[in-house]
This record gives structure tokens, C-alpha cells and sequence, in this order.
């Protein structure tokens, strides 16, 4: 859809009260609306308006205890139980280094910001929802029982706004044109990656480029990319669980990266969703929309860093994840062992 909707609230709120199952971004995605339009349509009654300050929100969030941070995309949803702590702010980029919440925050994409209520039988689920400039969810922290209470109303009070805000009706993003590089570029582009002497020089690389994160897959093969088999994901994950091998899982979007360091255990799927169901830690992906995944390896002053990632169609990322390092390397050792074993899938440059 290129066009604003023009549904009103009280649409949005009949809508609701219609599918009261329906979670929210399916709802919203049903009315051809985005999820930030669909929680506004009940502001004054279970939404308030926050302001959307990071450092207002991340530097309030550690006096009411354990909550739940969740960041998702399109395909895969990452959930951490824990409170937040170790907070660094100012800047582009804000970071959020607890031992159960990690987290990188690109603060020019937090927008709009909200209080949330919702009723669960007799209870209430409380939340903050942080959704960007297209009204898509970047960050949200739910109250979980051992939340003071207290502590969360102060601090929603602390954040309220009544000033006007920038609209939550916005158009929806539209994925721009893929980039298309000559020879020439693509082996600048392979000597800058060889060059690299940090992988965060990942993110500079790619804006130069142009390109999605998943084309620029291809044009790195075979030399850093290795195309593996669409499953290969859900493979690593039992793996490491079976092997209680530590790896860390990342999930990002535009406005957040969320980041489990660790083993993993309790594995289960259903339907299309694979999922990772452990204390504190709770992964959900879809693996039907996985359209390639790719071994990468990427040079650093310390070593090369092997990683493994998947893919949207529309070459966005999914997921991440990689093995945890020891001092001996010794859990280094065995994600590279593991990585190698992963099946391949042949590449040529028809591949997406």
C-alpha cells in the first residue's frame, strides 16, 4: 500500500473490538495501517503519549527493576527478561550493555512513543512501545511480576507529553531500488571488506554501497560469503543447544539491535515459527520468510569473525548469530567447527 489510510478511530477501535485475538501488527496490518496508527487510535483510553527521548526512557527504565525487552522485525522477534542496566547515551548511537539486556539504539529513528494497557483476563499487561517515523515498532519494554509498580507509573508520568506530536499517520516505508554495481565497484568493495580492521566497519561499508545487506552478500562471494542451505539456521540452533554450545543471537531493526549471549536449551517449533523458549531469553522465527542465509566472514585486527545470516526477499536482515570467544578459544574453535558442518547451497549470480 503507497497511500495514507484514512480510517478513523473510531474504525480502528470497531476493528479491534472485532478481532480481539488478533495481535496488534496483524490487526494493523490487516487495515492497511501501521502499528503505531492502530495504538494512537486509543489514545486517552488504554494509550497515553510518551515523548519519545531516548535517554529520558533508557535512563528511567533501571529504577523499576526486571521487565521484558522486545525488538522484531518482519520475521523474527527477540525477547529478554532482566533489567536494564550499564546505560550509555548521547550520541547517534545509544548502548544498553546489562548482562541480560543488550542493546544498540539509533536514536534518530525513535518517533513516537507510547504508553500501552491491555487487559488479559484479570490482569494488565503494561507497556512502553517505541515505533519510528513509518509507525513500524522498533523497541518495547512490557512489565513483568517483579516490576515496581511504583517506579513504572513515575516514571510513564515523567515521560507524558501533550504537546503536538509528528503524526503516527504516515505512509508506509517503500523499499527503495537495488543498487547496481560494475566490476570495478565490486572489487573495491571486496578490497575495502579485505581492508576492514573492525567488523562495526560493516555498517560504513554498506551505505557506501548502496546496496541491501543481503545483495552485498552476493557480491562478496565467494571469497567472504558462503551461500548455505535456507534451513541452515534452524540446523545452528539445535546444534547449539544439543551441544550446549554459548552463541550470540542478534535481531534488529531500523531503531534497535537486541542482542542473547549464551547457551540455549529449550527448542520448539510450530508451524512455520521456530523458536527458542528459555528462561529470560525467548527467540521466535519465521522460518517460511528466510530467503537466503550466508556464512560471512569478516577481517578484524584481531582475527577473522565468522558469522551466520539470514536474509528477508527484499535482501533485510533476519538474524545474526555468533559463537561467544573464551580466552583460549577453545568455544571460538568449536562455532568454526560448527559453522563448517552447516550444508551448503551452490552459488551462482543468479542467487538472492
Amino acid at each position: 500500500m503507497n497511500t495514507v489510510s484514512i480510517l478513523s478511530d473510531a474504525d480502528i477501535r470497531k476493528a479491534r473490538a472485532d478481532n480481539p485475538k488478533l495481535r496488534e501488527r496483524d490487526l494493523a496490518t490487516n487495515l492497511g495501517i501501521s502499528e503505531a496508527r492502530l495504538i494512537h487510535a486509543f489514545e486517552g483510553e488504554s494509550a497515553r503519549r510518551l515523548r519519545a527521548d531516548v535517554d529520558a526512557i533508557i535512563s528511567g527504565l533501571p529504577g523499576v527493576g526486571e521487565v521484558m525487552a522486545l525488538t522484531r522485525n518482519a520475521c523474527a522477534v527477540h525477547e529478554k527478561t532482566g533489567p536494564y542496566e550499564n546505560a550509555r547515551l548521547g550520541g547517534h548511537v545509544a548502548v544498553v550493555l546489562g548482562a541480560q539486556i543488550d542493546l544498540r539504539i539509533f536514536r534518530s529513528q525513535w518517533v513516537h512513543a507510547f504508553a500501552v494497557e491491555k487487559k488479559l483476563g484479570e490482569s494488565t499487561l503494561r507497556s512502553i512501545q517505541v515505533f519510528d517515523a513509518h509507525g513500524d515498532a522498533v523497541h518495547k519494554v512490557f512489565t513483568r511480576q517483579d516490576t515496581d509498580m511504583a517506579a513504572w507509573s513515575d516514571l510513564v508520568d515523567a515521560l507524558a507529553t501533550d504537546a503536538p506530536q509528528d503524526p503516527v499517520n504516515a505512509a508506509p516505508r517503500i523499499a527503495p531500488e537495488p543498487s547496481r554495481l560494475g566490476e570495478d565497484d565490486v572489487a573495491r568493495l571486496r578490497a575495502d571488506w579485505a581492508a576492514m580492521t573492525d567488523t562495526h566497519q560493516v555498517a560504513g561499508l554498506l551505505r557506501g554501497s548502496g546496496l541491501s545487506k543481503g545483495a552485498l552478500m552476493r557480491h562478496l562471494a565467494p571469497q567472504f560469503a558462503t551461500r548455505l542451505m535456507d534451513d541452515a539456521i534452524e540446523s545452528l540452533l539445535r546444534i547449539a543447544a544439543n551441544e550446549s554450545l554459548p552463541i550470540m543471537v542478534f535481531v534488529r531493526n531500523p531503531g534497535c539491535l537486541q542482542v542473547h549471549s549464551g547457551p540455549i536449551s529449550a527448542l520448539k517449533k510450530v508451524g512455520p515459527w521456530f523458536n527458542v523458549m528459555d528462561p529470560g531469553f525467548h527467540l521466535h522465527l519465521h522460518t517460511d520468510k528466510i530467503a537466503s542465509v550466508w556464512a560471512v566472514r569478516k577481517p578484524s585486527a584481531d582475527g577473522e569473525v565468522m558469522t551466520i545470516e539470514a536474509f528477508a526477499d527484499d535482501g533485510s536482515p533476519i538474524i545474526m548469530i555468533n559463537g561467544v570467544s573464551a580466552d583460549n578459544d577453545q568455544t571460538g574453535s568449536e562455532w568454526r567447527i560448527l559453522v563448517e558442518g552447516l550444508p551448503r547451497m551452490h552459488f551462482n549470480g543468479s542467487d538472492r
